[in-house]
């Protein structure tokens, strides 16, 4: 009986140990998908936000043109048509690169649901994410609207150039503006709506990511952590 005591012993000690083994492995594979997932999230966070940025300025300037159009009517500048056809090919452009990223961020989403700890607060805050792309694009529209009316008050105070030249039948009036004139009247207006867009984004786009990472990062740094690094430090030669 003595003999077969100190062999049940170490076969315990070798179970228990290879079960330590493979739970304080578990544990660490664990911390660093959730490490990964949210350094990801972080990183797409910044790109969300600097695509928004460029695509709504797009936007902006589009808008400007076509109340510069609606201002000048045939004596605008010609390249006007051309540059208006730019933005707006860049405004489509950024706008598929929005579609890919936030399709990106849905699917990291998706892994913070496997490898972060559920509760109802980490599920509203996902859900507060999910629904943002559809948000913003209902509040660019109201913004378009703000930024439209915005232009075209600032441009309506310009006085035109009226060229009036007698004709046999009569008189032809000829009304032109000062190309210089409505851009440099404008581009006040245009600083003022890039502002507001850059508040936008801070407020209504980077904060609720915001909002969740800090929530990620402290269970990343909580009591899983502290288990991880109690294993270590007991299978530490």
């Amino acid at each position: 009986m003595t003999i077969w005591v100190p062999l049940i012993s170490a076969l315990l000690g070798a179970i228990i140990g290879s079960v330590s083994a493979y739970l304080g492995n578990l544990l660490l594979e664990t911390q660093k998908r959730k490490y990964e997932t949210y350094t990801k999230l972080n990183g797409k966070k910044r790109i969300l936000g600097q695509i928004y940025f460029s695509l709504i300025t797009e936007r902006v300037i589009c808008l400007r043109i076509e109340v510069f159009k609606e201002k000048c009517g045939k004596a605008s500048d010609p390249t006007v048509s051309y540059e208006l056809k730019r933005h707006a090919e860049l405004a489509d452009k950024f706008q598929f690169e929005l579609n890919e990223c936030y399709s990106d961020i849905l699917e990291l989403l998706s892994s913070i649901e496997l490898v972060f700890k559920r509760s109802d607060l980490l599920y509203q805050k996902i859900n507060t994410i999910i629904k943002l792309n559809e948000a913003v694009n209902d509040d660019q529209e109201k913004m378009m609207n703000f930024f439209r009316e915005d232009f075209s008050k600032t441009i309506s105070a310009i006085r035109p150039i009226i060229d009036i030249k007698p004709m046999q039948d009569g008189i032809t009036i000829k009304t032109t503006y000062n190309t210089k004139e409505l851009v440099s009247t404008m581009n006040p207006v245009f600083q003022k709506s890039m502002k507001y867009v850059g508040d936008y984004i801070n407020t209504h786009i980077q904060w609720p990511f915001d909002d969740l990472l800090i929530d990620l990062k402290n269970e990343i740094k909580g009591k899983d952590n502290e288990a991880l690094q109690a294993w270590r430090v007991q299978i530490s030669p």
